[in-house]
C-alpha cells in the first residue's frame, strides 16, 4: 500500500472515531439537559398544583391527578420521575411523556400528585441538533478530504516524478540526473543526497568501465605477445621433447587465461548493461547454426543432437548475447555427455529446453551457476559459462532452471 493511502485512511479512521465519540458524548449531554428541563418543568408545575389546592382554587390539567392521602402510614418522599405512554386521542397514538410522582403536605394534609409533560417537542429538538452536528461531521470529513488529496498530491508530485527519474536512471547517461523542485524541506534534502550519490556512482561507475576495459587490454596484450612466441619456440628444430611437451603446456595456461580474461571482461560489461542493442532473433536459425559450427565436436563423441522447436519461436536481444547464451548451454552438454549420448533442444510453452543424458552431478545444484564453481571431472571448465548463462538470463528477465530427472540433466530458459 502507498504511503498516502496509509496515512489518508490513519486520518479518516482517527477522524471517525473522533466524531463517533463526539457525537456519543453530545447526545449523552444533550439527553441529560433536556431531561434535566423536564423535571425542571414537573417540579414547577407540581409547586403550582400545591400553590392551588393550598388557595382552594382548582387546577385543572388533562395529565395530571390530585388525590388526598388518610392513612396514618403515608410519609412524605422524595420526587419520582418516570417514562410513560399517553394516549393522545387527537393523534390516535400513544406518545412519550415524562411523569413526576410526588406526596406534597399541604396546610397539613397530604397529597399525592401525579403529573406529566410531552416529551415529543423535547425529542425532536434533540434529534434536529444531533442531525445537524452529523450533516456538519459529514460535510467535514468530505472537506477534509478533498483537501488532503488535493494538498497532497500538490506536495508529492515532485517527489513521484523524481521517483521515476531515479526508477529511470541508466549509468550508461553521460548528463547528471535533474530533480524537480519541492517547497518541502525533507524532499529538498532528500534531492541535493540523490544528486550527490547519482553523480559519485557515475563517477564510479565510469571509473570501474575505464578500469576494466583498460585492465582487459593490457593483459590481453602481453598474453598475445606470449602466445606468439610459445608458437615460435615450439617450432624450432633444436627443440627436444620435454622442452616441447613444457611449451605446449604453458600455451595452454596462457590460451585458458586469455579466455578467462575475455569471460570476465564480458560478465562485467553484462552486468554493467553495456548490451543497449536488441534484435526480434528466430530461435531455430540461431540454434542450427551453432549445430553446424559444433557438429565436428559433438561427432567426436558419436552425439548426433536434435532440434524439436516452433519455427516461429523467437526472442528479442543482443545478437552476441544470444550466441554466447546457446553456444554455453551446448558446450556444456557437450562437456557432461559420454560417448553415444542423447543431446535435444525443444520447445514447450515459450521454453527452451536443452537436455542431455549424463551421469548425476558431483556438485550442488544450487551453485550450478556461481563463478568459478565446477565440477571435479572438468578441469578445463573454467566455471564461468553457465555464470555467464545466467547473468544474459537477468538482464533480459528471462528465467533459468536447471534439473536432472530420469537420467537427464535439463536447462530450461524461459522467455517472458
Amino acid at each position: 500500500m502507498k504511503l498516502l493511502s496509509v496515512t489518508a485512511r490513519a486520518n479518516l479512521i482517527g477522524i471517525v472515531v473522533v466524531l463517533i465519540a463526539s457525537a456519543s458524548i453530545l447526545f449523552i449531554s444533550l439527553r441529560f439537559v433536556v431531561l434535566e428541563e423536564l423535571h425542571e418543568q414537573l417540579t414547577l408545575k407540581a409547586q403550582r398544583i400545591e400553590s392551588a389546592i393550598s388557595s382552594g382554587h382548582e387546577f385543572y390539567d388533562p395529565f395530571t391527578s390530585i388525590q388526598e392521602l388518610s392513612g396514618a402510614d403515608v410519609s412524605l418522599g422524595e420526587d419520582v420521575f418516570s417514562d410513560t405512554l399517553i394516549y393522545d386521542d387527537t393523534q390516535n397514538e400513544y406518545e412519550d411523556y415524562r411523569m413526576l410522582e410526588t406526596v406534597r403536605n399541604v396546610d397539613g394534609r397530604l397529597y399525592r400528585i401525579k403529573t406529566a409533560t410531552s416529551r415529543v417537542e423535547w425529542e425532536e429538538f434533540l434529534g434536529i441538533i444531533f442531525a445537524v452536528f452529523l450533516g456538519i461531521s459529514a460535510l467535514l470529513l468530505i472537506v477534509m478530504q478533498i483537501i488532503n488529496q488535493r494538498l497532497t498530491r500538490k506536495i508529492w508530485t515532485p517527489f513521484f516524478t523524481n521517483l521515476k527519474r531515479v526508477q529511470s536512471f541508466s549509468l550508461q547517461s553521460k548528463e547528471a540526473i535533474q530533480f524537480e523542485e519541492s517547497s518541502v524541506q525533507e524532499f529538498t534534502e532528500l534531492n541535493e543526497v540523490l544528486e550527490r550519490m547519482t553523480s559519485k556512482v557515475q563517477q564510479d561507475y565510469g571509473a570501474l568501465k575505464d578500469f576494466t576495459e583498460n585492465a582487459s587490454h593490457e593483459i590481453q596484450t602481453p598474453l598475445a605477445v606470449i602466445l606468439s612466441g610459445l608458437d615460435q619456440l615450439g617450432q624450432s628444430p633444436t627443440l627436444d621433447e620435454a622442452a616441447a611437451a613444457r611449451i605446449e603446456t604453458i600455451k595452454g595456461a596462457a590460451t585458458r587465461l586469455s579466455k578467462l580474461n575475455r569471460n570476465l571482461l564480458l560478465l562485467t560489461k553484462i552486468e554493467n548493461r553495456q548490451f543497449s542493442t536488441a534484435e526480434t532473433l528466430n530461435l531455430k536459425k540461431v540454434l542450427r547454426s551453432h549445430l553446424e559450427m559444433m557438429e565436428d565436436l559433438f561427432a567426436t563423441k558419436k552425439i548426433l543432437p536434435t532440434i524439436e522447436i516452433e519455427e516461429t519461436l523467437s526472442v528479442k536481444a543482443d545478437p552476441a548475447l544470444l550466441d554466447i547464451l546457446i553456444g554455453n548451454l551446448l558446450a556444456n552438454a557437450y562437456r557432461h555427455s559420454e560417448n553415444g549420448a542423447q543431446v535435444n533442444v525443444t520447445s514447450k510453452a515459450n521454453r527452451l529446453v536443452f537436455s542431455n543424458t549424463g551421469n548425476p552431478l558431483n556438485i550442488d545444484p544450487e551453485k550450478l551457476f556461481e563463478r568459478f564453481y565446477k565440477s571435479s571431472t572438468t578441469e578445463s571448465s573454467q566455471g564461468l559459462g553457465l555464470a555467464i548463462v545466467k547473468q544474459i538470463c537477468e538482464l533480459y528477465g528471462w528465467e533459468i532452471i536447471y534439473s536432472y530427472t530420469e537420467g537427464k540433466h535439463c536447462f530450461v530458459v524461459g522467455f517472458k
